[in-house]
């Protein structure tokens, strides 16, 4: 039967290879998506980014969080933008599973400890709409490396916020106040608890410190906050 598959998908990918979803080459495997080239030409993010120490300087130095990750920076026209509009709009779950784990590659190379994995959720109407949640995806990318619990139906948002992309940074602010609760069954899961906070893409920072806020408010430990990229 495996060997019949095989013969299958040979055949499929002769006559329809796979294609990278950002420069539709051929140069890929059926399980990948995005080609090696594309993946090593997106910046990865440093200490001595300017985008990362403003967005510290937002959220950890201000003592919301206890540290800020992320992996890559989201450019206007970058490969970046591509593969998490894959993920978010044509139903590339796995891109979501993939920056998970890149993500937990990274909390491994820094000897991160935490106990629990927070998505930031979204909307039930923009969940039904999107059929998933792609922070819940890059959640399960990192638990499948590091096996550490998801708690994906601790935080709550109660209001369907307007869109992010269009806003200042203090309408961003005033969209995201009181725009998250805690869940009261999921109150025991954060208390005393190194929270991993999980997002895609990191702009201003509103929407995570909203989060953190109710975190904080319900007891956490600590709170470390995570996201695939930063935006430029």
């Amino acid at each position: 039967m495996n060997i019949i598959k095989s013969l299958a998908f040979a055949i499929i990918d002769f006559f329809y290879p796979p294609l990278c979803i950002v420069c539709n080459s051929d140069r890929i495997l059926r399980s990948q998506k995005v080609c090696t080239q594309c993946w090593d030409s997106i910046p990865r993010i440093t200490q001595n980014m300017p985008q990362y120490r403003e967005l510290c300087e937002i959220i950890v130095r201000k003592k919301s969080a206890h540290e800020l990750i992320s992996c890559f920076l989201f450019t206007r026209n970058g490969a970046f933008r591509h593969i998490i509009h894959a993920l978010k709009y044509r139903k590339f779950k796995s891109i979501g599973i993939q920056l998970g784990r890149i993500i937990g590659t990274t909390l491994l190379d820094r000897h991160t400890e935490f106990d629990i994995i927070i998505p930031v959720p979204l909307h039930r109407v923009k969940r039904r709409e999107r059929g998933y949640n792609q922070s819940d995806l890059i959640a399960q990318g990192i638990s499948s490396l590091l096996q550490k619990p998801i708690a994906a139906g601790c935080l709550l948002r109660t209001r369907n916020t307007a869109s992010q992309t269009t806003l200042s940074i203090e309408d961003r602010r005033q969209n995201m106040q009181n725009a998250f609760i805690i869940r009261p069954k999921h109150e025991h899961d954060v208390k005393a608890k190194i929270c991993l906070l999980v997002d895609d893409i990191i702009t201003t920072g509103a929407t995570v410190k909203a989060c953190i806020a109710v975190l904080r408010k319900a007891g956490a430990a600590q709170i470390i906050v995570v996201s695939s990229a930063l935006a430029e």
